[in-house]
């Protein structure tokens, strides 16, 4: 007698609510010539789905595309927030959004957000430009400070992070940089990415791909199911609006063969690691 398969269930449930972006950040994978947003019946459905079969889960709205774009996204986190799930959103700080910042601030609607920002906010430091072109330095730092006033003026707990990727920084300006945003009142954690692109030694890993994580599903802007944001051909299911989730087989098969095959080329895979630094 066969058993019936187990089937995992993701801890994060990541939705690229967008594909568009106001920026051309380096190693970046978001295709540069797709703008589409998610259809908003299709989001809901995944959020409704979600509550159901993975409660336990959390809901982070956001990917490769700058979330603040969607002209619904205000609707999507009251969406999120409304079935109870915990959620936090990741923004490139460039646009100013007052009906979602006060949603967060008021109504507690994520548990966390993150402005990110490559570079110190110096004269001297060409990193912010150089490191995201497009980026606007008086905008992003000027959305920074009044998120943070509006924040400690509500009295609100939300945690507030500032999120850099090394992309070629000098290290002296990645340490003053995390120096320098947790001596500033309202902000809780500073977040450091690595992108993986040159560690490709081998000889210390468990696995062939250096980030071997499967506690996480991610649905792409047109509703196609990732195991790996960085890896499209990580993929086996379209959803459409209204249809059911598959229960964890997002992570057996994939397009181009067998999941084992597609780890052997990860040590090329340029996904970043997280480190936090708490006050």
């Amino acid at each position: 007698m066969t058993s019936a398969p187990e089937y995992r269930t993701p801890k994060q449930i990541y939705i690229d609510v967008t594909a568009a972006c106001n920026l051309q950040c380096k190693f970046c994978p978001r295709p540069i010539n797709v703008h589409e947003h998610m259809d908003f019946d299709l989001f809901t459905s995944i959020v409704d789905r979600a509550e159901k079969e993975m409660p336990q889960a959390s809901i982070l709205p956001w990917m490769n595309g700058e979330p603040f774009l969607h002209p619904r996204y205000t609707d999507m986190i009251r969406y999120v927030e409304r079935t109870g799930m915990r959620s936090y959103i990741t923004t490139n700080g460039m646009i100013w959004n007052r009906g979602l910042f006060e949603l967060i601030v008021k109504e507690n609607s994520c548990y966390q957000i993150m402005f990110s920002l490559d570079g110190l906010p110096d004269p001297w430091s060409r990193s912010i430009e150089a490191a995201r072109p497009g980026s606007n330095r008086v905008e992003i730092l000027g959305n920074i400070q009044d998120f943070r006033v509006m924040k400690i003026n509500a009295g609100n707990h939300i945690d507030m992070g500032i999120k850099i990727v090394r992309r070629g920084q000098d290290w002296g300006e990645v340490e003053r940089y995390v120096s320098h945003w947790l001596h500033v009142e309202g902000i809780d954690f500073v977040c450091v990415g690595d992108l993986l692109v040159e560690h490709n030694e081998e000889s210390m890993r468990i696995f062939p791909c250096q980030y071997s994580d499967n506690e996480f599903m991610i649905i792409k802007y047109d509703g196609r199911i990732t195991y790996c944001s960085y890896n499209d051909g990580m993929v086996n299911v379209k959803l459409e609006s209204r249809d059911g989730l598959s229960k964890g087989g997002h992570r057996t098969r994939n397009q181009t063969g067998d999941l084992e095959e597609l780890l052997r080329g990860g040590k090329t895979c340029p996904f970043y690691v997280k480190i936090l630094f708490y006050l």
